[in-house]
């Protein structure tokens, strides 16, 4: 399930939309990695303000994700995440993040000129539960510059 809504000019001085999701894996089931009790639960939210289109535009995007052990398989895993030093899985595949993990993201955007445009984030993430992979935090901060043609 995903919303989200921008709200109304007047109401901001600056482009601003509000969007977040659910999801629940039903399919998961209760086994010994999380104290057999069912760990299938995730869910974000966010904002970002301002839209970079031209030389002098700026947006910023903040958001927050808690995704349980059992939500989503390895492989699926694209928001914010920790790694899988140990290769643990309950599923199949151990390839991509790890799940059962919460945090936030900030990403600033910088238009210099139309074609030039810098992107800051700043990441950090913790484990949602040390009973499930133990304990682990990771801060990430990234740079990047991005031209497009």
């Amino acid at each position: 399930c995903t919303a989200a809504y921008t709200l109304p000019a007047d109401w901001c001085r600056w482009k601003t939309k509000l969007y977040g999701a659910f999801l629940h894996n039903s399919d998961a089931e209760k086994n010994r990695y999380t104290n057999h009790k069912k760990a299938n639960n995730a869910w974000y939210a966010g904002v970002k303000m301002g839209e970079v289109r031209k030389m002098g535009d700026w947006a910023v995007d903040v958001n927050y994700q808690l995704v349980q052990a059992q939500a989503m398989p390895e492989s699926d895993v694209s928001g914010i995440k920790r790694d899988n030093p140990g290769s643990v899985s309950m599923y199949k595949s151990k390839r991509g993040g790890f799940a059962n993990y919460k945090g936030y993201k900030l990403d600033g955007f910088y238009a210099f000129t139309d074609n030039l445009t810098l992107n800051a984030s700043f990441e950090r993430v913790h484990e949602e539960t040390r009973k499930i992979g133990g304990k682990h935090r990771s801060y990430q901060f990234q740079l990047a510059a991005i031209y497009a043609f």
